[in-house]
C-alpha cells in the first residue's frame, strides 16, 4: 500500500528585485488556491489523534495496481489497530489468504502468522513513531495506517499542499463528514473528518497518484474508532504459546507470504 504521505516542496527568496516579484507573485497565486477552512478541518483532526494518549480503530482498504497500462487490479487489506502512547501498539490484519499479527510492547517487536504457524521478533525500543521508521528504513516493514495513529506525521502532508478545497459536508455511514480535497506535487488527496469537534476522526481517505497511468488509487475506510479505550494489562504482550515457531522474518516471508504489503506494495 502507498505510504500515506505527501512530498516536501520548498519556496526560496530570490535576491534580485525582478525575481522577488515574480516569487510573491507565484506565492500569492498558490495562497489562492488552498481553501483555509479545508487546512483548519485537516489540522484540526491530525491534532486530536496525536493528542489522544489511546486509540483503536477497525480499518478496510482498497488499493490499485495498474496491469499493461490501462487494467486495474484491485486488492484489499483490512483489520483493527491500537495503540497506547509509551506502552504499545498491536494490529490484526488481513489480505488475501494471508494474516498478521503485529505486537510492539515497547521493548521488542513481533509479527506473527497465526495461520501459517510462525512469528518471528526484533528487539526495539522508543516511542511509536520511531517504530514505525525503524522498521520502514531497516526492515522493509510498513505498519498499516500507521499515519493515523503518529503524533508526529501530523500536519507534514498539510505544509506541502498547492490546493486545498472544502466541498462541504455528506454523510459517510451515517456520519455527518466534512469533505476536503488536496493536491500536492506527489498525491491528490481526499479526506472525510466527522463534523463533531470533540470528535474529528477520519472516516475516509482516497489517494490518487496522478502521475501513474491510470491513475491507482487507495482507499481507506475508518470505523468503530474508540478515542477513549481502556485496554487489558496483556494487550500489548505476545503469547508464543505451543503451537508457534519462532524464525527469522525473512523465513517467515518465505513461508507464510505477505512481504510484498509489508514493505507497502
Amino acid at each position: 500500500m502507498k505510504r500515506l504521505a505527501f512530498a516536501i516542496s520548498a519556496m526560496t527568496i530570490g535576491l534580485l528585485p525582478s525575481v522577488t516579484f515574480a516569487q510573491n507573485s507565484d506565492s500569492q497565486e498558490a495562497a489562492s488556491a488552498i481553501d483555509s477552512q479545508a487546512v483548519d478541518i485537516a489540522k484540526a483532526s491530525t491534532k486530536f489523534l496525536s493528542s489522544l494518549p489511546a486509540l483503536q480503530t477497525g480499518w478496510f482498504v482498497t488499493y490499485d495496481e495498474v496491469v499493461a497500462g490501462r487494467e486495474k487490479k484491485t486488492y484489499i487489506w483490512s483489520g483493527s489497530s491500537a495503540l497506547e502512547r509509551g506502552k504499545g501498539y498491536r494490529s490484526t490484519s488481513e489480505r488475501g489468504d494471508t494474516t498478521r499479527e503485529y505486537v510492539y510492547d515497547g521493548k521488542s517487536f513481533t509479527v506473527a502468522s497465526l495461520d501459517r504457524g510462525y512469528y518471528a521478533s526484533l528487539s526495539m525500543t522508543g516511542p511509536f513513531d520511531d517504530l514505525v521508521t525503524n522498521l520502514q528504513d531497516n526492515h522493509g516493514i510498513t505498519l498499516p495506517v500507521w499515519e493515523v495513529f503518529s503524533a508526529q506525521n501530523g500536519d507534514a502532508f498539510l505544509n506541502d499542499v498547492v490546493e486545498a478545497t472544502y466541498h462541504g459536508v455528506t454523510l459517510v455511514g451515517g456520519t455527518p463528514a466534512h469533505h476536503l480535497s488536496f493536491r500536492s506535487s506527489s498525491e491528490d488527496r481526499q479526506m472525510w473528518i466527522a463534523t463533531d469537534p470533540e470528535r474529528p476522526v477520519p472516516l475516509m481517505v482516497v489517494g490518487t497518484d496522478p502521475y501513474q497511468q491510470g491513475w491507482p488509487q487507495y482507499h481507506a475506510f475508518f470505523h468503530n474508532w474508540n478515542t477513549a479505550p481502556k485496554f487489558q494489562p496483556d494487550m500489548f504482550s505476545f503469547d508464543t504459546g505451543d503451537t508457534l515457531r519462532r524464525v527469522t522474518l525473512p523465513k517467515l516471508r518465505a513461508e507464510a507470504g505477505g512481504g510484498e504489503i509489508e514493505a507497502g506494495n
